[in-house]
């Protein structure tokens, strides 16, 4: 899944993804993660958040990796409130950024301002 999500080849990643749903192989936050990184590097942040729900709603808890891509993708898009909102999430729940991460919301924070 992750060589397709980097070959910008979403559906099929996806299809890969319903055929584990379909047989029942619950997907983990791996899974869950991979397919979340290819949305955001498309910039598909909707759908990103949709699957985020969908993960936690399944029972899957996201974790530092989950966040840190969707943070990544809402500071590609230059989001500064969405990026901010899953930082402080993240954080609240005991998780901790990388410094990929928060270099990347530094650079955004410096562009605003």
């Amino acid at each position: 899944m992750d060589s397709l999500c980097e070959a910008g080849k979403l559906e099929d990643a996806a299809k890969i993804f319903s055929d584990l749903v379909l047989r029942r192989l619950e997907p983990n936050v791996k899974i869950y993660t991979i397919l979340m990184k290819g949305l955001c590097k498309k910039g598909l942040m909707d759908e990103a958040n949709q699957l985020l729900r969908k993960m936690e709603n399944d029972g899957c808890s996201p974790d530092e990796l989950t966040y840190n891509t969707i943070i990544r993708g809402y500071i590609l898009k230059n989001d500064l409130t969405n990026a901010s909102y899953y930082c402080d999430l993240m954080v609240s729940k005991g998780l901790k950024g990388d410094a990929n991460t928060f270099s990347l919301l530094v650079g955004l924070l410096s562009s605003v301002t």
